[in-house]
């Protein structure tokens, strides 16, 4: 794949080492605003493009993607307010878009995990339930766009208005989510840890070789049940 990277922090530096090692190119990186201008014959012949930049970018980006349809996989959280209408203009527009709050594969599957563990607690009515999740400190979205992932699909099973989620920040922790399941007789906990931000890289790449040649808007659920 010809690639393109849209936000050079660091899980853009983490993709593009690992598209390198799995022989795919990196045509273009852009961080800022005059780099797009600047790489702009670049950006047009790329195969695909990486958008892990900040909340406040990742809209323009995305829509730049569109106008000059380039397919898109887009990790950064924190700007979902205007996902409804993305949505929209993906499909009106005939482009290709892959949103996660987050591609790990094993995050994936705890979501998947999570949805099933909680449509059956919600049979008995036993079971309160509540999100932890911890950070390092330089992350700017609190609660993580991850743990909002993790109260919706829960409070859709479980048939609830609202799952609480406490945040914290701690130096360089890469992620932590941990739902806990509490009655009056028994707890069931569920942890997932990121050790490092290869985890989440992988799975983008995973998710960009998946959507080429496909057209329309997708989740990391497309990728994981196909």
């Amino acid at each position: 794949m010809n690639c393109c990277i849209l936000g050079y922090g660091k899980m853009g530096k983490t993709i593009e080492r690992l598209l390198l090692q799995t022989g795919n190119n990196v045509i273009a990186v852009i961080d800022n605003e005059q780099d797009r201008i600047n790489k702009i014959k670049e950006i047009k012949q790329c195969d695909i493009a990486f958008e892990f930049s900040m909340p406040e970018t990742a809209y323009n980006n995305i829509i730049f993607c569109f106008e000059n349809n380039i397919p898109i996989i887009c990790g950064t959280t924190g700007w979902t307010e205007k996902l409804e209408e993305i949505k929209k203009l993906c499909t009106n527009s005939n482009q290709s878009m892959i949103y996660a709050s987050n591609f790990s594969i094993g995050m994936n599957i705890f979501m998947q995990v999570n949805k099933y563990l909680s449509n059956i607690m919600a049979k008995f009515d036993l079971y309160d339930v509540s999100i932890s999740e911890t950070h390092h400190i330089h992350k700017k979205d609190k609660p993580s766009g991850t743990a909002l992932s993790l109260k919706n699909i829960i409070a859709e099973q479980m048939h609830l208005t609202d799952v609480n989620i406490e945040s914290f920040r701690e130096g360089e922790i890469i992620g932590e989510h941990t739902i806990r399941y509490r009655s009056n007789v028994d707890n069931i906990t569920l942890t997932h840890e990121a050790i490092n931000r290869d985890a989440f890289a992988a799975g983008a790449i995973l998710a960009a070789k998946w959507l080429i040649g496909k057209k329309g808007y997708f989740e990391m659920t497309d990728v994981i049940n196909s």
